[in-house]
């Protein structure tokens, strides 16, 4: 079962289609984790019994039939799926028309005019402030060959009749396609709670004829499912609405599962042979990427917000942030500083952040670079207050790598440029800085990609996330030595036998970068909460086996032949270390 679980966690997604698929195709890497378990474990029968009686197969069942009813009724009726043309609602111009001919062939006119006339309030708005607009540029252009005012409305209202159409089904289709995520988590919770409470009843047996391999193994096992249940029932439980994720029947099945599982026992055969193929083999891993995303923001306080857009800044601490640029709220500092706990036993090699200053503040407390002052942990006006303590930085202490690849979603930065500033700015009020650090991505550069991140789409910074961590792992390739192995072996609930001796490089980033990053590396959508982490190992090549190369294929695009392709989400929105003395209302978007 060991070797099951671990093979699975391994397994090279299908990755849906960057537009409106079918639901199946949308729901199919959610199941890749189970379907492998399904057709390995040698104990179907107890799990198909367990699962129906303990009611988790109804709950999957019911969790089915509403996405299926609301994909039926939100987005089959709208859509004509297998388009895979879209467009960028920011280009509307001369340029694209073809593109939206496109669309006119492979859509209803009759399912258009349905979709403008159900958000029609929404759309005459929108579209009577453009026409005004439009019409006062008419007036102002002279001459017998300017279009007349009605005309110009009639055919502005034509090319914003298409616009809204394709603008709001994708939202619709976003929309929905978040709800796949409650599923998805859960789904995966059961399957890892089934195996952890076997895994530990024998581990605990292990223990007792003393086989450290073997105990080491399973104890890694156990810990890593332990970290991701816990983010996975907690996100759940804390930040999806119960009504749609049916937490309360979820919950209920699965501790009635592990009610009938803690009546079995496992004995070890005596007198018992240790052999190799007992213990669960883990794949080589030449790197661990560990992305974090930053901690709570100050406007996530409403009154701290009105403020904030009411002086069209962020006065703070005696220095002035752009609206983009929000710092971390007390509530924030705190949450970010419980990342030390994680991060102060794990290797890191080198940490590359996004320059806003939440970012930067996150990565600090990160590193243990800024602290909590002891005791001065207080309420005030319901708000949490803290002081900050900075230690000294010493020339060999790992410095802070700013990369505008890693910044948020585009559209999210403002409508002009960026608001960060730049390296040696920061460095006057932060410590840690690597100001000599050459960017993959200089700040004209990430800002070109404001048009295709422009879409109302979660996961709209994919391009953009590809060519960064392409460069970032060939970067990193060419000048990095490799580490030589050690012979210590070390116990880590965050790191898999192996792990210790790769190359662990951390990132810290955003909510629509995060989310992007899991759609491309898992085809799963995620909800991301502040400060949480997501682990992806870098598997090492197999040279022997062609097959593992990731050779091109008639099926395979480029992008899984590079330095992608051997890239694996292990898991994400964790937020384990964020549990303080039963705190756990930490899991804010």
């Amino acid at each position: 079962m060991g070797q099951c679980y671990v093979d699975a966690d391994y397994q090279k997604a299908k990755i849906p289609g960057d537009g409106i698929t079918e639901m199946e195709e949308v729901l199919e890497p959610h199941y890749t984790f189970g379907n492998y378990i399904n057709g390995c474990i040698k104990i179907k029968d107890i799990f198909a019994n367990i699962f129906a009686s303990s009611g988790l197969d109804k709950w999957i069942v019911e969790m089915k039939k509403e996405l299926k009813e609301e994909y039926e009724s939100k987005i089959r009726s709208f859509a004509k799926i297998g388009v895979s043309e879209r467009i960028d609602i920011s280009e509307f111009d001369s340029e694209n028309e073809a593109k939206f001919n496109y669309w006119k062939e492979n859509s209803e006119e009759r399912l258009k005019e349905i979709f403008v006339e159900k958000n029609y309030l929404e759309f005459k708005k929108w579209l009577e402030g453009k026409t005004k607009k439009e019409n006062k540029k008419s007036e102002r252009i002279s001459g017998s060959d300017s279009k007349s005012s009605e005309d110009e409305s009639k055919e502005l209202k034509d090319t914003e009749s298409e616009k809204i159409y394709i603008k709001e089904i994708e939202l619709a289709f976003n929309y929905w396609r978040r709800r796949t995520n409650h599923f998805g988590i859960f789904l995966k919770a059961a399957y890892l709670k089934f195996a952890k409470v076997f895994i530990d009843k024998l581990k605990n047996a292990v223990s007792n004829i003393q086989n450290k391999k073997l105990f080491r193994a399973l104890t890694s096992i156990s810990h890593r499912m332990k970290i991701e249940i816990f983010g996975n029932i907690a996100f759940g439980k804390y930040f999806f609405k119960k009504d749609k994720s049916h937490f309360d029947s979820f919950y209920k099945a699965l501790n009635k599962m592990e009610k009938f599982l803690e009546k079995f026992k496992v004995n070890i055969k005596k007198p018992f042979v240790y052999k190799k193929k007992n213990v669960p083999k883990f794949p080589k891993v030449n790197k661990v990427i560990w992305v974090v995303r930053h901690s709570e923001r100050l406007d996530n306080d409403e009154e701290e917000k009105n403020k904030a857009e009411g002086d069209a800044c962020f006065n703070y601490n005696g220095r002035k942030f752009m609206l983009d640029n929000s710092p971390l709220s007390d509530e924030g500092k705190l949450k970010a500083s419980r990342l030390n706990k994680v991060f102060a036993n794990i290797p890191i090699k080198e940490i590359f952040v996004s320059p806003y200053e939440r970012t930067i503040e996150t990565s600090l407390y990160l590193l243990g670079y800024n602290k909590i002052e002891k005791d001065s942990i207080k309420k005030e006006n319901n708000k949490i207050k803290v002081k900050t303590i900075s230690k000294e930085i010493k020339n060999n202490d790992l410095k802070i790598k700013l990369e505008p690849g890693f910044i948020e979603k585009l559209s999210q930065c403002g409508e002009n440029s960026t608001g960060y500033e730049e390296c040696k700015e920061l460095a006057k009020h932060h410590k840690g800085l690597n100001c000599e650090y050459k960017p993959i991505f200089t700040r004209e550069k990430a800002e070109s990609f404001k048009e295709k991140e422009n879409r109302r789409w979660d996961i709209a910074c994919i391009p953009r996330l590809k060519e960064v961590f392409t460069q970032l792992l060939k970067n990193n390739a060419e000048k990095t030595k490799l580490i030589k192995k050690s012979k210590k072996e070390e116990t880590n609930e965050w790191l898999s036998p192996g792990e210790e001796n790769a190359e662990h490089i951390v990132i810290v980033s955003h909510g629509m970068v995060i989310s992007s990053l899991e759609q491309m590396l898992s085809g799963r959508y995620t909800n991301v909460p502040q400060a949480s982490i997501m682990k992806i190992v870098e598997l090492e090549e197999d040279k022997k086996d062609p097959k593992k190369q990731g050779k091109l294929n008639a099926k395979t695009s480029p992008d899984e032949n590079g330095k992608l392709k051997n890239l694996r989400m292990i898991f994400s929105n964790v937020t384990t270390h964020l549990n303080e003395k039963g705190r756990q209302g930490y899991y804010l978007y």
